[in-house]
């Protein structure tokens, strides 16, 4: 498996575990993960690799659990401030 490949499985099981985290009401910093997918789209671009179909599968992959975690993240920011979890997931005593 090339080393593309590998750390886009890497970047799935990431979006996969936070969009997790966010359906179970915890708050989570997007800053590194979105940092990998910003670095894995350079490689792509400088260095195309040659096992295009399987690569694009797994882009696509990452845009689907993208669209995913987005989807809860919404929820959770408009769940009511009683319902939320902090970063730690123990209940906001606000609101």
């Amino acid at each position: 498996m090339s080393k593309i490949k590998i750390e886009l499985n890497k970047i799935i099981i990431e979006l996969r575990d936070s969009s997790k985290l966010v359906k179970d009401g915890v708050f989570i910093d997007l800053k590194k993960i979105s940092e990998k997918i910003e670095q894995i789209c350079h490689k792509i671009n400088k260095n195309p690799p040659k096992d295009t179909d399987e690569t694009e599968k797994k882009v696509a992959t990452v845009i689907s659990e993208l669209n995913q975690l987005s989807k809860r993240l919404k929820q959770q920011q408009n769940a009511s401030p009683k319902n939320r979890t902090d970063s730690i997931g123990e209940k906001n005593i606000k609101g």
